[in-house]
This record gives C-alpha cells, structure tokens and sequence, in this order.
C-alpha cells in the first residue's frame, strides 16, 4: 500500500512539473499572432448575454492567410451556440482585425452538485490537461489557443477560443535554385501563361500589385522602371501604401489615378502626395463637397502635380504600358460611383481593366462604347458589390483571372454571392485580398504569373442574424455566413407578457417577422422581439353583509 501511494505521488508531482513545463514553453515560443479577449462584464447570471471580444494583431513580418476564430466552452458554463465561427481572413504583417460574439450562458453553475463542481474547479486549475472539446477540429491546423474565465456566482468557468491561421510561405519552401529569389514572398508562375518553370519577379518588365488595403482599393503598376498608382485605399491603411512605396525604392510616382472621390479610394492618395513626388493626376470631373475630396484637391494644388480630367477614349503611356480611359461615358448627378474613371491597361499582349466604383449602368456604356474591353485580368468593381461585375460585362471582358480587393468580415457582405456566382459561371479565377492579402500580377508581354496561389473560398463575407429577446429570455442562437435566413421557430419568453414577433427597430410594434418566414440582409442584422403585455386577472367578490343573493 506504501509502494502505491508513493507510486501515485511521483505520478503526480511529474504531471504537475510537466504541466507547468508545457505552459512555460508554450509562453516561451514566439506567436505570430496576439490575442486579447475581453468581456463586457466579469460574473453573469444564468441566461445572460455575454459580449466576447476577440482582438488579433500580427506580429510576424508576414501576412497571414485563412484567419479564422472558433469558440468553444469546457466547461458548464457551455453556450447554447456551443461551436461558432468566424472568418477573418488575411492579416498582414502590423494589422489587427476583431471578432464579436454574443453567447447566452445557458448552464445555471448553482445547480451543480459536489461532484460537478468538484470537476469543474479541477478543470479550471489544471486546464493543461483537459481534451479538447469535439466541437473544434484541430487535426492538422496550426493554431493559437486562449481561454476566457467568467464567474457565476463565484463559480468560475473557461470559455476557449481556438484563431487558426495558414503558415507563412516562406521562399526556402520552394524546390527553387534561384539564388536572386526574394525572401519574403513566394512567387510561382500559375496556370494561364503556357509554361511551367517557377518565376521569382526579379527583374520583371511589368507588375501590377493588388495592395492589402482592405475594404478599399489601390492598383500600383510598375513598367520598365516607370511607376503609376490607381486609388490608394482609405484613410486606416494610407500609412501601409506610403510604407510599401518607401519599402520597395518608389520616390516618385509617373501617373496616379483617383478613380472618384469616395473616402476608401482617395484617403490614402493623400498620404502619397504628402511623402512622395507625383507627375500627373487624373481626376474625374463632377462636383463633390465632402470632407475627404476638399483635403485631397487641397493636397493635390499644394503638391506641384498637373492635375487632368481625361476625356473618354483619352489614351496616355508610361514604360510601354499604354492606358485608355473607356468610362464614364457622361456624369451621372445621382450615382458616384458611376462617375469611377476605368481604364484598360495594356502591355504587350497581355491586358487587365480597373472600373474603380462603376455600377451595371457604367458597365452597360463600357461594352457599347466602341472602345476593347476584353482582357486576361479584370479587377472587380466596388468590391464585389452586386450593384457591379454583371454577368453581361463579365462576358465581355471574358478575363482569366479577377482581382476582388476587399475587407475581411466586412459589414457589407462583399463580395455577394451575385459576383461570385457570376465569376464562377464564367471560368474566372480569382484572388481575393482578405483571404491572400496583397498580390502582384507579373508579365513580360506575352505570359502573365501571380505571386501566390488563386483563392479557394467563393463564400461571400459573412453576415450575422442575431435575436434579441428585449427582456425576455430563450432568444434563438445567433446565425452566421448567409445572406438569406428562414426566422427561427424558437419563441422567446418573458413572465407577464405575450410574444408577437420579431421586428428590426427596437420597441417597435410593425416590421413583424414571424417564424418561418424569409429574410435577406444586408449588412449584419438584429431581431428584437416584440411583446405585448398579458391582462392581469382580477376578483370582486360580494358580501351581502346579513342579507342572502
């Protein structure tokens, strides 16, 4: 029995030292990725709302691509929606992005008996060796684990948070010999350019560059040492554009595009004009009086720049690469975006077309105005909008390959589920800036090559459908990565009143969405629920006081 006891002791003395160890190592190896969770209060209540916050920055000097946050509970304190997840998409190398949740706590931890929380505080103290829950598949993933303990009653509990990411390609992966080969990004030549040797962009005659500004655009060319931009994103990514101008030996700018005047497209023109020389500026010509356009024409008479308004079919060159300005074919008074200055970009016999904003109707102008619009590399209007990209100039432009420059997880939807259903009908391959981060088109006039792998996901950005019980309780789990949702059968409950329905403006008793019904959102969405308070029973009661009836 001695020997046992002993035996039993050193087992658990080296598991604790290796418990420990394991935790020390984990803290000690470097995370491309910090993580820090917050929540909107420490101790709930059963059936509250816990707000979770999920803040990832990238450490690395890389981007990293497939980003994506998964939730779970080890504990008691198990959501209703036990697994959800969310995609982030590419995160570059200094950026941050964030995920929200909004978890009903659906376990009541005094309702534990001495062995349940027995367990439970066991759990909690010795975490290092508790599986992971069945919910979250992390068989061949790399991935950063995180934990976020609330309290109930001052019973604790972990909520654990599992942010997956793609390893960094680094270009000693590649079977390459190449001694002149960059260090930083891996370029191989892709399908499309008729041959197959690898291609490492040293010394390239001509670059296109889709820059990871997010929910934004900016183009950068480069041809035969001659260098022109096309937008330059919003204000939050000017920085990165002037820092990858700087990074890559651009001081001076032959050409820059501001497609319109929408702050996601001229904001980080300003930051250039700031820091670096510009020849000549196209600029549309219709009137705009909003914050952004007054410092950007400000910046741009200050900069000594010669500012132009192209005329439609208007043609100029730039290291062999030659532009033409085919739309708008008029102004529009009602419809910016439309007023987006496109261009089709050639060099040699390779061709790519950038429409800035321009909506179905400016596409419609482009295919009748008697000017080629056909091309290997279509960079999608607005982002993947459905207001842009249809299937008529799809056709038209009959391109290889599609650059989509847009934000992860962004509140819009882009790209819809229209565009991509339009690209895929159409044999279009595609390079999606929030799951690939910046990416550079190569040609030497006659093949074209990419800097990375072409897009797997053809899901449009996630939307969310979300409950709100607006004081009562037993609201449907929240909903994720649809555009289109059927209400949920799930009927809320709150004492001393009747549920009706679901309505979008809070204490509103119209817009009533019943259960079964179809909804289609637009941006992410929140169903409040309406009540209608019950009629409370009352008794009178007579007293013939002596006296009978």
């Amino acid at each position: 029995m001695r020997f046992i006891k002993k035996t039993l002791s050193l087992i658990l003395i080296f598991s604790l030292i290796l418990g420990v160890f394991s935790i020390i190592s984990a803290q000690a190896a470097e995370q491309p990725l910090d993580i820090k969770i917050s929540t909107n209060k420490s101790s709930y209540n059963y059936n509250d709302t816990i707000k979770l916050k999920i803040d990832i920055k990238n450490n690395s000097n890389q981007t990293l691509n497939k980003v994506k946050v998964e939730i779970a509970s080890v504990d008691y304190g198990l959501p209703k929606n036990e697994s959800a997840s969310k995609t982030i998409g590419s995160i570059s190398s200094g950026k941050a992005a964030s995920a929200d949740y909004s978890l009903i706590l659906s376990k009541n931890f005094n309702g534990l008996n001495f062995f349940q929380r027995l367990i439970l505080i066991f759990k909690y103290f010795f975490s290092p060796f508790v599986l992971l829950p069945k919910s979250i598949n992390t068989s061949g993933k790399t991935y950063i684990k995180k934990t976020q303990t609330i309290t109930q009653n001052g019973i604790p509990a972990d909520i654990t948070i599992y942010v997956f990411y793609d390893k960094p390609v680094s270009s000693s992966d590649k079977s390459d010999n190449n001694s002149n080969k960059k260090t930083d990004t891996p370029y191989v030549i892709r399908p499309g350019s008729n041959h197959s040797e690898k291609y490492n962009g040293d010394g390239a005659t001509f670059s296109m560059t889709m820059l990871d500004v997010g929910q934004g655009l900016s183009i950068l060319f480069q041809s035969n040492g001659k260098y022109m931009i096309y937008d330059g994103g919003g204000k939050a990514t000017s920085s990165y554009v002037v820092a990858y101008l700087k990074k890559n030996n651009i001081s001076k700018l032959d050409y820059m595009i501001a497609s319109h005047y929408d702050e996601d497209h001229i904001a980080g023109l300003i930051g250039i004009l700031n820091t670096i020389t510009v020849s000549t500026v196209y600029t549309p010509n219709y009137p705009c009086d909003t914050e952004i356009y007054n410092s950007f024409i400000s910046k741009l008479s200050s900069s000594g720049a010669d500012n132009k308004h192209p005329n439609l079919g208007d043609t100029f060159s730039f290291g062999g690469t030659n532009i033409q300005f085919i739309s708008p074919a008029t102004y529009s008074e009602t419809n910016e975006n439309s007023n987006s200055l496109a261009i089709r970009a050639t060099y040699g016999s390779f061709s790519c077309i950038l429409t800035g904003d321009a909506e179905t109707d400016a596409e419609n102008d482009m295919i009748t105005g008697g000017y080629a619009v056909d091309s290997d590399l279509l960079v999608i209007g607005h982002h993947g909008s459905s207001s842009s990209s249809s299937d008529n100039f799809v056709k038209a432009v009959a391109p290889e390959y599609a650059f989509i420059s847009v934000g992860a997880a962004n509140s819009y939807g882009h790209p819809t589920a229209e565009t991509l259903s339009t690209l895929k009908s159409n044999n279009v391959t595609i390079f999606r800036s929030d799951e690939l981060g910046t990416v550079i088109c190569y040609s030497d006039g006659k093949k074209y090559w990419f800097s990375t792998d072409p897009s797997t996901n053809w899901a449009e950005n996630s939307y969310v459908l979300s409950y709100d019980a607006n004081g009562g309780s037993g609201a449907p789990p929240m909903q994720t990565g649809l555009k289109t949702y059927t209400i949920s059968k799930t009927r809320p409950t709150r004492e001393g009143y009747k549920f009706l329905g679901w309505t979008k403006n809070p204490g509103s008793a119209s817009e009533i969405y019943f259960a079964g019904e179809k909804i289609t959102v637009t941006d992410n969405t929140t169903l409040y629920a309406i009540w209608e308070k019950a009629a409370k029973s009352y008794t009178l009661s007579y007293n013939a006081n002596g006296g009978s009836g």
